[in-house]
């Protein structure tokens, strides 16, 4: 009821709508459509009232309300059902709980903050109320073999980075295994949690990350010197639901193409370009020790295939990873 009123309120260009054309329209009694009107306003949407004139829409909070995420996105099924939290523990958590639900596919969690994000290996994220993205996505992924799981990881890091680069016009730099950078510095991180069978996945949720509108004060100091954000990095505030809709709509572009096409390689292959990472020599932090080589190549099950000094080759499937100067 309150979405109808809201597309009311916007096709009247700013114009007030009487309360009796709005009850005739919904089939509610006027009383109604006032309740609904204050509930409205008590999310943080500017709703001028006029005795004689009726409603108008002067402005929009700004938030990631469910009602705004469908009026602006342009997707197939990415986002057509919203769960929308201002505070929550973790987005990925919520989603996990949905899916395990048999939710659609294409369902979002949004938050406004969280209080115990998290990243890979059980860090936390930090995650500031109105200040950035934190958002989860439930796919469905029957046709993909679990084994390639970690194209969704590559998939997502695309979105993020193209997105980014489309509002700010600076070209981040994906670093492995689900990071991405501006200036060095990390702008936005991935999670993926998986249930899947040996030879099928039953579900997945991408948990993403991005950093929009903090300052560098802003960040916890154990974390300034790893932390950016898109302000921090251009000097412009973000537009957070400009940015959410378009990282949507190009998440589902990318996993069309590995959900129906199948071309992984492809993912790759995009993925690569913005990695820099190919040929380099570097060191990575395991949890069974430190490994030099040179990266010949990153497989699509997720895997840093590298050449040590020795001749050896080595898999490296999780780690920190830093590339060396020279």
């Amino acid at each position: 009821m309150r979405d109808r009123i809201l597309d009311i309120l916007r096709s009247s260009l700013g114009e007030y709508v009487s309360g009796e054309d709005l009850s005739k329209q919904l089939g509610v009694s006027r009383t109604a459509v006032w309740k609904h009107i204050s509930i409205l306003r008590e999310q943080g949407y500017a709703i001028r009232g006029h005795r004689n004139l009726g409603y108008r829409l002067d402005s929009i909070p700004d938030l990631l309300l469910p009602a705004e995420v469908k009026h602006n996105l342009k997707t197939t099924f990415i986002g057509k059902q919203v769960h929308y939290y201002e505070r929550t523990g973790s987005t990925n958590d919520a989603a996990l709980d949905l899916s395990g639900r048999s939710c659609e596919e294409g369902t979002i969690v949004i938050a406004e903050e969280q209080t115990k994000g998290r990243g890979r290996l059980g860090r936390s994220w930090y995650s500031p109320y109105g200040l950035g993205i934190y958002l989860s996505v439930v796919l469905r992924p029957a046709g993909v073999p679990p084994i390639y799981s970690p194209v969704f990881t590559m998939l997502s890091a695309l979105a993020v980075a193209d997105t980014v680069k489309s509002i700010s016009g600076i070209t981040p730099v994906i670093k492995w295994p689900n990071d991405v950078l501006m200036g060095g510095r990390k702008v936005s991180g991935i999670l993926v949690q998986m249930k899947a069978d040996p030879d099928k996945i039953d579900h997945l949720v991408v948990g993403i990350g991005v950093n929009l509108n903090q300052d560098k004060r802003d960040f916890p100091q154990e974390i300034t010197v790893s932390a950016t954000s898109l302000k921090a990095c251009t000097g412009v505030k973000a537009d957070r639901m400009k940015f959410l809709c378009r990282l949507l709509e190009t998440f589902e572009n990318y996993y069309i193409v590995v959900r129906d096409r199948n071309d992984y390689q492809a993912i790759k292959d995009e993925w690569l370009k913005l990695s820099g990472i190919l040929g380099k020599e570097v060191a990575i932090r395991t949890l069974d020790g430190l490994i030099e080589g040179k990266v010949v190549d990153v497989s699509l099950t997720g895997s840093l295939d590298v050449e040590c000094k020795d001749g050896t080759m080595k898999k490296v499937f999780s780690g920190d990873i830093v590339l060396k100067r020279g």
